[in-house]
């Protein structure tokens, strides 16, 4: 993402596919992925109203990311659902005791 930046500010405002033939061979790959992230974390900015994209670096992008004062994002909790089961089939159960007056209706009928 450094490197996407970097071309951004010493060549001005351009899309991806420019950025492509002036960089590194992994910056080549993922151009338009570094250039998302950069605007994603705000260190540059987007003109959505043309295709392609024409990305621009905001002034202070270095100081940012040497400062590391990024967005701070919250971790999601990790919720484990486990089912609970009956470990005892009887009254004192509420799941036993239902099934077991389930079983005493049916007898009863039949």
């Amino acid at each position: 993402m450094r490197d996407a930046l970097e071309v951004l500010e010493a060549r001005g405002p351009m899309t991806y596919w420019h950025i492509w033939p002036t960089a590194s061979r992994t910056l080549r790959i993922n151009a338009a992925k570094y250039c998302d992230r950069a605007v994603s974390h705000g260190l540059a900015e987007v003109d959505t109203s043309v295709r392609p994209r024409i990305y621009r670096a905001l002034p202070g992008w270095r100081e940012r990311i040497d400062s590391k004062q990024r967005p701070h994002i919250p971790a999601k909790p990790v919720v484990i659902y486990r089912p609970v089961q009956p470990t005892t089939f009887g009254a004192h159960n509420p799941w036993g005791a239902r099934d077991l007056k389930l079983a005493q209706q049916i007898r009863e009928n039949t």
